[in-house]
């Protein structure tokens, strides 16, 4: 029940941060691996998909968006029993997209979905790569204990990366069997640390 916990307000209204899995065995950022959210291959601070922009809302709540997948963290809205999956989708205002940072027992911070009131939380407390992020209920568990860590205590100054400029490819000579072609390409570099995009 929310009601037991604090809700967080320490926090900026705009920033920038990792949210790690924060267990004694455990210091796992989570990602968006295309559109899911999942326990990453590798802690990687300079991946957008593992960096998450924190913006307030009304009622102490964020809107939470990542870097490299387009959208907001959303808790299934379909589904209210445990086990439901979170994932990014397109920003429509709705509650099952907002969250609360709610402080748990001085050992972290859980993230609470405004609609279920279900708690962000590693499936059976598994942090190893690949592990599903879904919704579950409150019960302060490390599966649910976070660290958000804003990228400013590191004093990073990040800003998300430009679009790569396109691709372009030439061919030159003869295209028929049996013939030796050259094909040549421009590049398209990535742009600043925090562009990792493959």
């Amino acid at each position: 029940d929310l009601r037991v916990y604090d809700v967080y307000d320490q926090y900026p209204d705009d920033f920038y941060a990792y949210i790690i899995a924060d267990s004694a065995n455990s210091w796992k950022h989570i990602a968006s691996i295309d559109y899911d959210v999942r326990i990453p291959e590798e802690n990687d601070c300079y991946d957008p998909g593992q960096i998450w922009h924190f913006l307030k809302q009304a009622g102490d709540t964020y809107k939470i968006l990542n870097e490299r997948d387009s959208g907001v963290l959303e808790a299934d809205g379909t589904v209210t029993s445990n086990g439901a999956n979170v994932w990014m989708w397109t920003d429509n205002g709705g509650a099952n997209q907002r969250w609360y940072i709610v402080s748990v027992n001085d050992k972290g911070f859980s993230l609470v979905n405004q609609s279920t009131q279900m708690a962000l939380d590693c499936n059976g407390a598994v942090f190893t790569p690949g592990t599903n992020v879904q919704a579950w209920e409150i019960n302060g568990s490390s599966a649910q204990t976070f660290s958000v860590y804003p990228l400013y205590n590191d004093s990073r100054d990040y800003s998300k990366p430009g679009k790569p400029p396109k691709v372009k490819v030439s061919v030159e000579g003869t295209q028929e069997a049996g013939s030796t072609v050259t094909v040549k390409w421009t590049e398209s570099k990535l742009i600043g640390q925090y562009d990792n995009r493959s």
